[in-house]
Order: C-alpha cells, then sequence, then structure tokens
C-alpha cells in the first residue's frame, strides 16, 4: 500500500513539472533564473519600468507600453528571456562607429601624405 501512494506521488509530481510554464524570473542587475511557475500560470512576461527590467511569471498577462513603463507578454517555456532586436541594435551601432572610424582614419592618413609631400624640398 505504502508502494502505491509513492508511486503516485512520484507521478503526480512528474505530471505537475511536465504540464508547468518555465519562465526567466528576477530582474536586471541581479540576474534571472529559468523557473518552473506555479500550476495554472499562463504567461510569462517582461516589464521594463525605470530601467530596471523584471522578469515574472504571470496570469492575465497584457502587453503594453505607456510612459516609461512597457510590458511584454508571451506563452511558451523561456519565452521571456531576450528581445532579439537588441542584438541588432547592438550590430548596427558597431557598424555605424566602423565606418566613421574607417573615415576619420583614411582622412588623416591623406593629410599627413599631404603634408608630408609639402615638406619635401626639391
Amino acid at each position: 500500500m505504502l508502494n502505491k501512494i509513492i508511486l503516485i506521488l512520484i507521478l503526480s509530481f512528474i505530471i505537475f513539472h511536465a504540464e508547468s510554464l518555465k519562465c526567466y524570473q528576477g530582474k536586471s542587475g541581479t540576474g534571472k533564473v529559468l523557473t518552473t511557475c506555479p500550476a495554472g500560470t499562463t504567461s510569462c512576461s517582461k516589464r521594463i519600468e525605470n530601467k530596471i527590467t523584471y522578469y515574472e511569471c504571470s496570469n492575465n498577462c497584457l502587453n503594453y507600453n505607456f510612459a516609461n513603463v512597457i510590458q511584454k507578454c508571451c506563452n511558451t517555456d523561456g519565452c521571456n528571456k531576450a528581445i532579439k532586436k537588441n542584438l541588432n541594435l547592438i550590430l548596427q551601432i558597431f557598424v555605424f562607429t566602423t565606418d566613421l572610424t574607417s573615415g576619420f582614419l583614411k582622412s588623416t592618413c591623406q593629410i599627413g601624405t599631404e603634408i608630408k609631400q609639402t615638406n619635401n624640398p626639391i
């Protein structure tokens, strides 16, 4: 009889964890951890408020963008980790900076060459 109870408890635990949504929880600066949400959780959320990002399990989550608060909701495991657009923005800034730097170096080299040519006596 005790073996049956233990088996039922183990199976219940496995089924509970298999059906629960997994979301990142935490906030920027302290880190985030992928966590199994409580039973009945319907979504994950990522909320940015006053330059702090919060990652949470959520119910009845709504996407919104008001003043200094932005919230995004999703409903698959680990979906609130990051927004891929951030990487794209970082790459754009890198390319722009590299382009500016290479143009600056090119013009500096041309000026240096012109100075050397004018200082050479015939």
